[in-house]
């Protein structure tokens, strides 16, 4: 039996890294040497995933492995929005945990250095609180995660108008980088820092697809 009688179509989200695809697309659409190729790195399998094809065929007899099994799919990543949502109930959790700890921090180098200490209590008291406050401001991301849903919505909006897109699209691509970056600079948490890594990941992904627009 020949390979081309040997192909069968599956789902792009059951490839792996050692299956033989065959890509129904144009040899202009895809960054691929040829449209058939046993897929070898990670990277390659990205990119197939990129280009919005939902399916493929594959030829069994050239693999060096099956697909993945349906049920074996890994689950589909997080988008951007999803991030975004996950992010904002964390915000004033973080803050507040931030805040106290600082605050006990203050009141650990208040307690050693109580006998130079020139102030009174009430005023070093205040000045704590306003150094928290302070503090927290510098650590509160509420903003950044608004303007990244707000420039998700453009996108959006943008992908359904149509016409011309491709500039546009940079501009708003190059605004989410910026939000996730600052995301992942003013993060005083794991968890927010994990959410700033995946966003980034996620805007490097719409970049080359943006740049597959223009």
């Amino acid at each position: 039996m020949s390979a081309t009688e040997n192909e069968h179509r599956i789902s792009v989200d059951q490839l792996r890294v050692g299956v033989y695809v065959y890509l129904d697309v144009g040899w202009m659409e895809h960054p691929f040497n040829f449209n058939n190729f046993k897929i070898k790195t990670e990277e390659q399998l990205q990119t197939i995933r990129s280009l919005g094809l939902a399916s493929v065929r594959w030829a069994p007899s050239l693999s060096d492995v099956k697909p993945l099994a349906k049920s074996d799919q890994p689950p589909a990543a997080p988008t951007a929005e999803e991030l975004a949502r996950q992010a904002e109930p964390l915000v004033p959790q973080v803050i507040q945990r931030q805040q106290q700890r600082f605050l006990e921090r203050w009141h650990e180098a208040l307690g050693a250095a109580q006998a130079a200490a020139s102030m009174p209590g009430p005023a070093l008291q205040e000045r704590a609180l306003h150094e928290a406050a302070t503090f927290a401001i510098r650590i509160d991301v509420a903003e950044e995660l608004s303007r990244l849903a707000s420039h998700l919505d453009e996108i959006e909006r943008l992908l359904k108008t149509g016409g011309e897109l491709g500039k546009r699209l940079d501009f708003l691509i190059q605004e989410l980088q910026r939000e996730a970056n600052t995301l992942g600079s003013k993060s005083a948490a794991l968890e927010l820092t994990t959410i700033s890594v995946e966003m980034k990941v996620l805007v490097e992904q719409m970049r080359e697809q943006v740049q597959n627009i223009e």
